[in-house]
């Protein structure tokens, strides 16, 4: 089974079962801080945005979006994939970090307390 096809078991353990309500898939928000150089921000985010939609459409990607702060420009990532492993690589392709546009990353596990994503 495929590590996009099966939940983590709470507590760390692997349990290979679908995904439902009574056992969703784990949630990671991924936090990026850019590169102090808009212009070539702006010349590699076309490509970062085709990226970002396949993934969502392949169902991995459930939101994303900028960060406002103008003194440290970044975005916001939220991903319902099987484990932390499986977020590193799918960070690792995106072009904003191959081409060297993303200087910090952070990658948790974030839960939904309130609202729902769909």
């Amino acid at each position: 089974m495929s590590d996009g096809d099966a939940c983590p078991e709470r507590g760390g353990h692997r349990l290979y079962a679908p995904c439902s309500k009574e056992n969703p898939m784990p949630l990671y928000a991924v936090t990026y801080r850019y590169i102090d150089h808009a212009e070539f921000v702006a010349r590699h985010r076309p490509e970062h945005r085709a990226y970002l939609r396949e993934i969502a459409d392949r169902g991995k990607l459930l939101l994303a979006g900028p960060l406002s702060d103008s003194n440290s420009p970044g975005g916001l990532l939220i991903f319902e994939v099987a484990s932390i492993e499986h977020v590193e690589t799918l960070a690792n392709d995106d072009p904003f970090y191959i081409q060297g546009v993303i200087e910090r990353r952070s990658i948790e596990r974030w839960t939904l307390s309130i609202g729902d994503i769909g």
